[in-house]
């Protein structure tokens, strides 16, 4: 009832990072990530430059996953260059 009375009480915390640092964070920290998507080397520079991935860089993928799930991202080698959400 004080604060809907516009009394200023309590502790405010400040976000230290910006919503798409926090999003990698969340994407990196998933426990679970059911599938991986191996791409060609075209498709890891491009994703080492920032770009995005795209169906025509994509070499093979393991797993079952569905929307909103995370998958690892690996090169032909099998080594996880990176992590998203589908």
């Amino acid at each position: 009832m004080r604060i809907i009375a516009g009394e200023k009480i309590g502790t405010k915390f400040t976000a230290i990072a910006s919503s798409v640092e926090s999003r990698k964070r969340y994407i990196l920290s998933a426990r679970r990530a059911p599938g991986m998507l191996k791409i060609d080397e075209g498709a890891v520079q491009a994703l080492r430059k920032g770009g995005s991935l795209l169906p025509v860089g994509m070499v093979a993928v393991h797993g079952t996953f569905g929307r909103g799930d995370t998958v690892r991202i690996a090169q032909q080698d099998g080594t996880e260059i990176a992590r998203g959400i589908v």
